[in-house]
C-alpha cells in the first residue's frame, strides 16, 4: 500500500523532474491536472505546494494558468477563502474544482 507522504513525494520528484527538462509552466500544468482529476476541491495553495519551491517568472502566471485552464473546461470555481501561502498575506483566493463529472461525485 501507498502512503500518501510517499506518493506526494514520488508527485514532487516527477514535478522537480518536468521543471528540470521542460520548465515551470509544463510542470505547473501537470500539477494542474492532479489536482484538477482528484475529485476534490483545490486552490493556488495547493498547487504551490505540488511545486514546492518552484516559481513562475512572471508572480501573474499562477492565475493565468487557473484562468486558461477555466476556460478551456478542466476545472470550475467552487468557492474561496484565505490563502495560507505567505507571500498572499491572507489575501482572498478561489477554491476550485475539476469539471470532470465523475470526479464531482467523489467530491459531494
Amino acid at each position: 500500500m501507498i502512503r500518501p507522504a510517499d506518493e506526494h513525494q514520488a508527485i514532487q520528484a516527477l514535478i522537480n523532474e518536468k521543471v528540470r527538462n521542460h520548465g515551470w509552466t509544463d510542470a505547473a500544468q501537470y500539477a494542474m491536472n492532479l489536482l484538477a482529476n482528484a475529485g476534490k476541491p483545490f486552490s493556488a495553495d495547493d498547487l504551490r505546494d505540488l511545486l514546492g519551491d518552484h516559481e513562475p517568472e512572471q508572480p501573474n502566471a499562477i492565475g493565468g494558468l487557473f484562468m486558461a485552464n477555466s476556460r478551456a473546461g478542466l476545472i470550475k470555481r467552487h468557492s474561496g477563502g484565505t490563502s495560507r501561502h505567505p507571500k498572499r498575506h491572507g489575501g482572498w483566493r478561489h477554491t476550485w474544482i475539476g469539471n470532470n463529472p465523475n470526479t464531482q461525485k467523489a467530491a459531494a
